[in-house]
């Protein structure tokens, strides 16, 4: 694992928000915020803020000071890249682009949103975010509708990483009841109605792929202790003109689990600051950690933030359930 000062020391955070996260592709946002010409939006980019505009034509700029930055949208959400000399992104995510892209995320509509303000390292969460060996003991309501142990970890190659599970025999989604208020996606079929697929695209984008649904989490690092998370759930267009249609089915069972998270993710991060905290080993069911503190890794010694298939720790995973 990393050493703690990777998750306390401010100096080390003021290296990565001009490196990984103000550095190189980092979303700042969905297409939705900036709907016709003319919309503007602020947003965070690294130590500083970047300004994005939808022009006449409809293509979305930004600019931070006098220099106009390279702006990519992908799949409805916004990417700027703060270096101006990254690759392009498309060319960094498309190897995952067969995954997210029958999802269709740029068609769903957000319809509900959940702001936290969570006492740890962007780091820490997306670690949590990639393991489920803690589910059993703080995650009962996840675990009634998807078992931790059914699912594995996509060989990743590029600037992402992946794993998924799946759904319990008679669970629809993931919901408290495990019924879904709204409409399958309408590019799914066969194993991706039974599976929940869980996307980092590095470094603040958490998309979590749902059978009817697609929950994003965007970090926002304030500080080396401290993150800004804003959550958002989006649906079909159809779904949202259903009888009885609310989004609380989905967003209420992951508010109880992300407040669940952050509780966890706020202790390990005391735990870290603490002065007697050492990087111990990754056990194999870690391989989507693994994966994570590597790109991060490489970051830190000035080579490109992507991965590489681990098929040496993979090879003991479940394949996709057929």
């Amino acid at each position: 694992m990393l050493p703690p000062a990777a998750y306390t020391d401010p100096a080390v955070f003021g290296w990565e928000q001009e490196h990984l996260l103000g550095g190189g592709w980092t979303c700042v946002g969905f297409s939705a915020h900036l709907p016709e010409p003319g919309a503007e939006r602020a947003w965070r980019l690294g130590a500083g803020r970047v300004r994005l505009a939808r022009d006449g034509d409809g293509t979305v700029r930004a600019s931070a000071g006098e220099r106009e930055l390279p702006v990519s949208e992908w799949h409805g959400l916004v990417f700027v890249d703060g270096s101006g000399r990254a690759e392009p992104l498309a060319a960094a995510l498309a190897t995952i682009e067969d995954l997210v892209a029958p999802y269709e995320p740029e068609r769903l509509v957000i319809a509900a949103r959940r702001d936290y303000d969570v006492a740890a390292n962007w780091k820490t969460l997306a670690e949590n975010y990639h393991e489920c060996y803690h589910c059993p003991s703080i995650h009962p309501e996840l675990c009634v509708v998807s078992p931790p142990s059914s699912g594995g970890n996509y060989p990743a190659s590029g600037s992402w990483l992946s794993g998924w599970l799946q759904l319990r025999d008679g669970a629809e989604t993931m919901a408290l009841d495990g019924v879904s208020l709204g409409v399958p996606l309408r590019g799914l079929d066969g194993p991706a109605l039974r599976t929940v697929s869980y996307l980092n695209v590095f470094p603040n984008v958490l998309l979590s792929l749902h059978p009817d649904y697609v929950m994003t989490h965007l970090l926002v690092p304030l500080a080396a202790d401290r993150t800004l998370i804003e959550c958002y759930w989006a649906f079909p267009p159809e779904a949202l003109g259903r009888p009885g249609f609310d989004p609380g089915y989905a967003a209420g069972i992951w508010d109880i689990t992300n407040l669940q998270d952050w509780a966890a993710c706020e202790s390990v991060q005391r735990g870290l600051s603490g002065g007697h905290a050492a990087p111990g080993p990754l056990a194999p069911d870690e391989a989507g950690v693994y994966q994570f503190v590597t790109m991060v890794a490489r970051g830190y010694l000035g080579q490109p933030v992507a991965n590489e298939p681990l098929t040496h720790l993979l090879a003991d995973q479940p394949a996709l359930p057929a």
